[in-house]
């Protein structure tokens, strides 16, 4: 075969079969714009099919739609970039398309992004026309006082003209970064750059016109611009999915609808699609699995070995928005994959070097700072010369060396590994945060005072913003949330304040930013923002958000979930919302009040419901499945079976059903059975039909069963009854254990209980375990219960809730239950009472039950990495009719 510009042997794949069609880039075309390169496309396959969405164009009717959008756009403008408010769909494409073959660049928009940001991009870009898509049109004229052009419009310009011939230096687009700091920058690509990164990419992964691309990444993510180009200059076909309407859980079936055979997802994406869809060797076309954009790990390689078919390569690539992909690995199904899984080897036209804070190139394995040396890079920054100077360098050999901020190593085989970005750049609850931004507004703020912006690690060890300032009147932690707050998003904004008379210096007369960082981890916790509130009620609620959210910044008025809570958090607050304050809250009603005054209204409120079954969002499940109701432990807390929630990827609907307090019985009523009756109430009360899944764990167990037989009697489907780690007392067992049996499983007992309690666990907290395992009453109990829990002690109320529970379960008998059931068994056992078999419900259960031994003791069998192993069981259960 006829040699090609293409990237190394060990970053490349080999050619398909010749069906694919696959027709190599020469060097020449390298550097032709993709207009150009696109009308060749269209010579050769007019036929075919281009884009495939809600509406579907095959070449031809692209390049005539295009062209009339070009010739409506041919007239001379200043140079600013034209706006393109679109999703990700056939209209981006041909407002695209047409802004380039009139010689003009285009700014891609984001139609979900807030209004505020959109208008903040625009006036930084100096936009004075906006294309708008139909479906976007008054939106654009709601952001934009100038010229909105409505696109269907343009697509119907009948006078042809002659277009401009493009010269491959100019410019060609600009994509705004995410905006994390709040306030994004602009970056300019040229012709030349986009034509030789997705020129680079067809001989790289031998694309050819069978292939079929999809994208589903916002127009406005740079990230689109290689399936979008990259299938259109090949001849292959582009399919769009809207992952923001339809969900990461419909993505395998689209995928296999449409017979993918080239998908660019982000890692979470990924990750999250495949563990919704069950099954092996799926989408039998795909061939290739292109992921980025945040770390690769081996758990990921290993589940797309599970889940798709053995030809299917994954490749794991890193680029950013101002040098495109510039290294890439491939994964296939007979490599061994280890964390950290490698970045791989530099792309062809992109030289890479790791240089150390020296600015020499450091030693294999050691870490520094990405540098990329290329020709053909990103022309800089949009208005900020400054920061194009500081980022981008132009050498005399006419080629640019750019410092990407991304920290990387190179390990024994001479491949790349990413380690993060570097120290000014930081992920704070997912979100990419530029700390020397949170610098510059802290100066502009409190001008002629040094102040400092520092990640440090919380009470939860996930990386903060702390601000450190040089003053004896520095502002209050809340007065300088509240004036940053205007120009930072609520993830950027600080969460410790550090006033020093002076900030410190090292060795090297440099501020000592590691002894800075040290202070604010040692500095005591506190909520931020006004914690003492008149009303008791905001008080209490403030309290709770404290102790779930530690370290986090929040006010009355913020979002529980703009602070850091996500669904399993907000399992947890609604608990204690109802432990502590009496009240039952649905998360429907969360999402309707999520701040601390709109929640404190709504429990204010008289005629406030109670609920007992609160809905568990599970982000890309699909529906239709059964409705699984969990069932927590004698403590009521949820974390334990939340994990289990979030790592299901059966389909139906997860719920959990809340501790109903013993103050809501009436004296010596409160048992199993009434509690039992209770949840079953409001369960049958519900639309029937949908089958039931029960899952309990310990104390819930007992629940679980006698709620399944109530059930049961009353007619509705039970699909299955999940007991974990529940032993059914001695005193209900129909005959009493004996001392020989007892004594073996001891013996069997003890090699699992060493390994998973006594080596896993400090010592204080062994012996606090043992203590409480062998309290003969109440009494010796108490001492050990907020230690045992991890609670660091307990209020009164908690201690009453607990006994009436321990009493209710000492006296519980259970019934026949004949009926599907599992029971699932910690691999460590209690050293007081260990049990074999199922735990002592095989003397209740008929058919014999299912039985499933996960490692760790009861406390960590739910926890990762254990928890995964259960929740696989339980899918494949549920996976079987």
């Amino acid at each position: 075969m006829t040699s090609f510009p293409r990237s190394t042997p060990a970053t490349a794949l080999p050619p398909p079969p010749s069906s694919n069609g696959f027709r190599a880039f020469q060097e020449p075309e390298f550097s032709v714009p993709v207009p150009e390169l696109f009308a060749r496309a269209c010579e050769s396959f007019g036929s075919r099919p281009a884009l495939v969405g809600e509406e579907s164009l095959t070449y031809s009717d692209l390049d005539q739609r295009s062209l009339r959008v070009a010739w409506a756009l041919a007239a001379p403008r200043t140079g600013e970039p034209i706006a393109i408010l679109a999703g990700p769909d056939v209209h981006f494409v041909l407002a695209a398309l047409g802004v380039l073959r009139a010689g003009h660049a285009f700014l891609p928009l984001d139609p979900t992004q807030d209004a505020h940001l959109l208008r903040a991009t625009l006036e930084r870009a100096q936009v004075r026309t906006v294309i708008a898509a139909p479906a976007h049109l008054s939106r654009a004229r709601s952001l934009h006082r100038e010229e909105v052009l409505e696109l269907q419009k343009l697509e119907q310009h009948e006078q042809a003209c002659d277009l401009p011939r493009i010269d491959p230096a100019s410019l060609a687009c600009v994509f705004y970064t995410s905006g994390s700091t709040g306030e994004p920058v602009g970056v300019r690509m040229c012709h030349a750059f986009i034509s030789f990164d997705v020129c680079r990419q067809t001989n790289d992964l031998s694309v050819g016109p069978e292939d079929r691309f999809d994208l589903l990444f916002s127009p406005a993510f740079s990230a689109a611009l290689a399936p979008v180009f990259t299938a259109l200059i090949c001849g292959s076909s582009l399919h769009f999915l809207d992952l923001k309407k339809g969900g990461v859980g419909a993505l395998p079936a689209w995928l296999n609808e449409h017979r993918i055979t080239i998908s660019n997802q982000s890692t979470s994406t990924m990750r999250a699609a495949l563990h919704s869809v069950e099954g092996r060797d799926l989408l039998p076309e795909l061939r290739l699995l292109c992921v980025g954009g945040e770390p690769l790990r081996a758990r990921d390689c290993e589940l797309v070995r599970e889940k798709l078919h053995a030809d299917c390569v994954l490749q794991n690539a890193m680029a950013s928005t101002e040098t495109r992909t510039y290294a890439q690995h491939f994964v296939r199904r007979t490599d061994t994959v280890t964390d950290p899984v490698p970045i791989g080897f530099p792309v062809l036209g992109r030289e890479i070097r790791i240089l150390g804070d020296d600015g020499r190139e450091v030693a294999p394995g050691e870490g520094g700072e990405i540098v990329i040396t290329a020709e053909h890079l990103a022309d800089g920054y949009q208005g900020s010369p400054a920061l194009t100077d500081a980022r981008f360098e132009t050498l005399d050999s006419g080629r640019v060396r750019f410092r990407t901020g991304d920290r990387g190593s190179v390990d024994s085989e001479g491949r790349m590994v990413h380690l993060g970005r570097a120290d000014s750049i930081i992920k704070v609850r997912g979100y990419r945060v530029d700390l020397t931004e949170v610098e510059r507004h802290l100066r502009r703020l409190h001008p002629g005072v040094e102040a400092r912006a520092l990640a440090f690690n919380d009470t939860n060890a996930e990386p903060a913003v702390g601000a450190v300032m040089a003053s004896n009147e520095a502002p209050t932690l809340a007065g300088l949330r509240a004036s940053l707050q205007e120009h930072l998003p609520d993830y950027a904004l600080p969460v410790r304040l550090l006033a020093l008379a002076e900030l410190p210096q090292n060795a090297n007369n440099k501020v000592d930013r590691r002894g800075l960082r040290d202070q604010l981890e040692r500095m005591p916790q506190a909520p931020t923002g006004p914690v003492s509130t008149p009303q008791d009620l905001e008080a209490e609620l403030t309290s709770i958000w404290s102790e779930l959210l530690p370290g986090r910044g929040f006010d009355r008025a913020t979002s529980f979930f703009d602070a850091g809570g996500d669904s399993l958090s907000a399992v947890m607050l609604l608990t204690e919302i109802e432990r502590r304050l009496d009240k039952r809250v649905a998360h429907a009603d969360l999402l309707r009040s999520p701040s601390i005054m709109q929640l404190a209204a709504f429990l204010e409120s008289p005629s406030l419901p109670i609920r007992h079954i609160i809905d568990i969002p599970r982000p890309g499940a699909r529906s239709g499945g059964p409705d699984v109701y969990l069932l927590p432990s004698i403590t009521g807390y949820a974390p334990s079976l939340g994990n289990l929630a979030e790592l299901s990827t059966s389909t139906g609907e997860f719920k959990w059903l809340a501790p109903i307090p013993p103050g809501e019985a009436e004296p010596d009523q409160y048992s199993i059975s009434w509690v039992a009756q209770q949840y079953a109430t409001e369960i049958l009360e519900r639309p029937p039909g949908k089958p039931i899944v029960l899952v309990g764990f310990s104390w819930g167990a007992y629940v679980a069963h006698e709620l399944a037989c109530i059930l049961k009697e009353s007619g509705a489907p039970i699909r299955l009854l999940a007991l974990l780690d529940a032993r059914v007392t001695t005193s209900a067992l129909p005959k009493p254990v004996s001392w020989p049996r007892r004594g073996l499983a001891q013996l069997l007992n003890l090699p699992a209980w060493i390994r998973y309690d006594l080596l896993t666990v400090d010592l204080k907290s062994l012996q606090t375990r043992i203590a409480g395992m062998f309290a003969g009453s109440k009494e010796d109990a108490e001492p050990n219960l907020g230690a045992f829990f991890g609670r660091g002690g307990f209020t009164e109320s908690f201690e009453t809730d607990f006994f009436a529970r321990f009493n209710a379960a000492v006296s519980f008998r259970p019934r026949p239950w004949r009926g599907p059931t599992a029971v699932v068994r910690a691999r460590a056992q209690s050293l007081k009472d260990p049990r074999l078999g199922a735990l002592g419900w095989e003397h209740f259960v008929d058919p014999a039950p299912d039985l499933y031994t996960v490692a760790g003791h009861h406390e960590s069998f739910l926890l990762p990495p254990h928890v995964h192993k259960l929740a696989r069981d339980l899918d494949r259960y549920l996976a079987e009719e």
